[in-house]
């Protein structure tokens, strides 16, 4: 009997020791497929989310200057770069309209949103509903605009 229970015992524990070592070799397949997964797909991923964002920005910017070219093709007195300067600009003066209805309380709200944080508009704005001239009225625009823009 002790014949077999060795056969028997050796035979388990060679068969544990085989399992182990293709646990070690499946452990390091994934190991080795990580390796190249992180350093090779997941870079190569990034760079072309960027490139593909750089792609629609160059061509959202390549429409804003054909919209502003005019019909002749000659440019309508202002850049794409001034024009989403103005766009940050606006969504900027929306914020600061309740600071400017606490300051003017004479203006609605419309009006001020008409103005679109333009200098000139608001100091006609202020001109005609404060009798103000125009000086004056440019004035306090201007002292407006800077100091809540900074």
């Amino acid at each position: 009997m002790s014949g077999i229970t060795e056969r028997f015992e050796a035979g388990h524990s060679h068969h544990g020791a085989d399992r182990n070592e293709k646990g070690i070799q499946d452990l390091g397949m994934l190991v080795y497929q990580w390796f190249w997964y992180v350093n090779l797909f997941v870079p190569s991923l990034i760079l072309n989310m960027w490139r593909q964002n750089a792609q629609e920005t160059a061509s959202k910017l390549e429409a804003i200057e054909q919209a502003a070219a005019g019909a002749d093709g000659k440019s309508a007195g202002y850049s794409a770069v001034g024009e989403v300067e103005d766009h940050a600009s606006n969504l900027n003066w929306k914020q600061r309209i309740g600071t400017a209805k606490q300051t003017w309380s004479r203006l609605t709200e419309d009006e001020l949103l008409q103005t679109e944080g333009d200098s000139h508009k608001l100091a006609a704005l202020l001109k005609e509903r404060y009798s103000l001239s125009g000086e004056v009225a440019d004035k306090q625009a201007m002292g407006f605009l800077d100091h809540s823009a900074a």
